[in-house]
């Protein structure tokens, strides 16, 4: 008996290693920090039509950008950029607290209030990301006068890997004061499929009457003076564009 109770021991302390072994190699990742303050707000959500109640465009999604250009005229059109939502402040205004930003706020077919629509994601750590908004900001008033929709995505805080904050966001606008949409895409939940973490800033520029992604790259313009040549190039080459079907 004394040697069947060892080996019921031997096959315990076995079975347990092995569980725990087991255990260690399948134990999921746990759900990303959404990167809100307190609770948070949880999953982001937001509308799937525009402000007109036109819907978002459900064909031809992904992420491939086109191969146009400002310079050379169209080529390849790109893929349709999915209907993204987020937490932010919609035109900069932080008196409501973060309020749910959806890509169809932007969707334009009829080119009412938008033509063009440019999405830069950005972290506090990043310093050309800073000296991007840096040289946005003042273009809010011109951004109007265009049909341009800025939108700022604040993916990282000060520490490389970190998941942007409310707190986070709250300053960069103070930093960087405008009246165009500032969200949270905390370590890139939304917008991480278009590239990797730490390639930032990361700017796309979409067609607005369809969404259609006409540029998309890692870097971003340093000066007022770029910020304004690059947007400007793609709303001539929209003026003889004809929206991709």
């Amino acid at each position: 008996m004394k040697n069947v109770g060892v080996f019921a021991v031997s096959v315990l302390a076995l079975s347990l290693a092995v569980s725990a072994g087991s255990s260690e190699a399948t134990t999921p990742t746990p759900e990303q920090d959404k990167g809100l303050e307190g609770e948070g707000a949880g999953t982001p959500t937001g509308k799937e039509t525009n402000p007109d109640g036109v819907a978002y465009p459900t064909a031809r999604i992904g992420t491939k950008a086109s191969s146009h250009s400002k310079k050379t005229g169209a080529g390849n059109p790109g893929d349709v950029m999915k209907n993204f939502k987020f937490y932010g402040y919609p035109r900069g205004d932080k008196s409501q607290g973060l309020q749910p930003v959806s890509l169809a706020d932007y969707y334009d077919p009829g080119g009412k209030n938008f033509r063009l629509i440019h999405i830069q994601a950005a972290a506090v750590w990043c310093g050309p990301c800073n000296q991007e908004a840096k040289s946005a900001a003042p273009l809010a008033g011109e951004f109007k006068e265009k049909k341009i929709g800025w939108i700022t995505a604040l993916v990282e805080t000060s520490k490389r890997g970190s998941p942007s904050t409310q707190s986070d966001l709250d300053k960069w606008l103070s930093s960087y004061q405008s009246d165009f949409s500032h969200v949270l895409d905390p370590n890139n939940a939304q917008l991480g499929v278009f590239f990797d973490a730490a390639a930032i800033p990361w700017n796309a520029d979409l067609d607005a009457r369809t969404m259609e992604i006409l540029f998309a790259s890692t870097g971003g313009a340093s000066t007022v003076e770029a910020v304004r040549d690059d947007l400007d190039g793609w709303l001539k080459f929209l003026d003889t564009y004809p929206a991709a079907k």
